[in-house]
């Protein structure tokens, strides 16, 4: 009897356990996000085919709202990371991201949008989009390929070249060029569930390298070979 007792207060322990983890869970993602019409966990991807042909991929995170209409055809960039590829559009349709920061319009083009609760980044691999802050009056700012472009909703920062390899995460690649380590571990932290950090005192410390996203504990060992790291 009392085996059993010990068997089920364990069970117990669990159950309460699951509980206040899937609590903790759900007060810390907002709700937005969870009602999403399309959203990925931590560490996963996804490849999406819209009504209207174009491509639209998920990085880790994300979480997206779709919607298509007689005038327009829209995307709410809720959270995460995507990669737009427009197709053309028998109504000629504007093709528009929205995030909290502000708007981006397609002009016929393939481009990466990153959204993280702070500003907005887009980056431009085709042709180029205009951009509009939410809270901010004038013109546009165009973005052309090979550009990127970081915004809140007051203000644009200045245009930048984008880097050659942003969209490697879509072939489930981290590849990275003379970045510091804690640059990097807050990087690799986005595909990978709990936390993940590293000491101030190596933080500053450089890495170069391709780096495959379908299991960080082996990009974690290689580390240690590399660096002065354990």
């Amino acid at each position: 009897a009392r085996a059993k007792r010990r068997d089920v207060l364990k069970v117990l322990s669990l159950l309460l356990a699951a509980g206040g983890a899937g609590t903790l869970a759900w007060s810390t993602t907002p709700l937005p996000t969870l009602m999403a019409d399309q959203r990925t966990v931590t560490g996963e991807r996804r490849r999406l085919r819209l009504d209207d042909g174009s491509l639209l991929m998920l990085n880790t995170a994300t979480a997206v709202d779709i919607h298509y209409s007689a005038s327009v055809r829209e995307i709410q960039l809720l959270s995460g990371e995507i990669q737009i590829e427009t197709a053309p559009d028998a109504q000629a349709r504007p093709f528009i991201v929205h995030t909290p920061s502000g708007s981006i319009r397609a002009l016929g083009t393939r481009f990466v949008v990153r959204y993280d609760a702070q500003r907005t980044r887009v980056s431009v691999q085709e042709h180029a989009v205009e951009v509009r802050c939410a809270s901010a009056t004038g013109s546009a700012v165009r973005v052309n390929s090979g550009q990127q472009l970081d915004f809140v909703s007051t203000e644009a920062g200045t245009l930048q070249q984008s880097p050659s390899q942003l969209d490697a995460w879509t072939r489930g690649m981290l590849v990275i060029e003379d970045w510091s380590l804690g640059d990097f571990i807050s990087e690799l932290q986005r595909y990978r569930p709990g936390h993940l950090g590293c000491a101030s005192a190596v933080a500053q410390l450089r890495i170069s390298g391709a780096f495959h996203l379908g299991d960080s504990d082996v990009i974690l060992d290689n580390l240690t070979s590399t660096l002065p790291v354990r």
